[in-house]
């Protein structure tokens, strides 16, 4: 596995990634407290064009919840960019055609 050991834009452009997806707590974020490197990295992808998005299999939080929690980090992340497993359950299952929800709920 090729790890990306850098945030400069220009050596990203040239590692042609695509889209990365990183979990939240212990990549971005362990607790409360952000990880030093992460926004200079997010800011390094910004300019280079890749996209990507955040994950996590914490249910009992809404993406705008997750939303708040990066912003008070100083992480700017829109809810489009959150993944949680409630919202990645509830695609799965709409893809499925086994259930019809029109608007993500809160999953309990």
């Amino acid at each position: 596995m090729n790890m990306i050991p850098t945030t400069d834009a220009g050596s990203l452009r040239q590692a042609s990634i695509g889209a990365l997806l990183f979990d939240m707590d212990g990549v971005i974020y362990r607790g409360d407290t952000l990880i030093p490197e992460v926004p200079a990295f997010l800011a390094a992808l910004d300019a280079a064009g890749v996209m990507w998005s955040m994950a996590t299999n914490n249910a009992t939080k809404t993406q705008l919840d997750y939303v708040q929690k990066l912003a008070g980090m100083g992480i700017d992340a829109p809810e489009s960019r959150i993944v949680t497993s409630a919202i990645a359950t509830a695609s799965y299952l709409r893809h499925l055609s086994l259930i019809h929800i029109s608007e993500p709920t809160r999953p309990y």
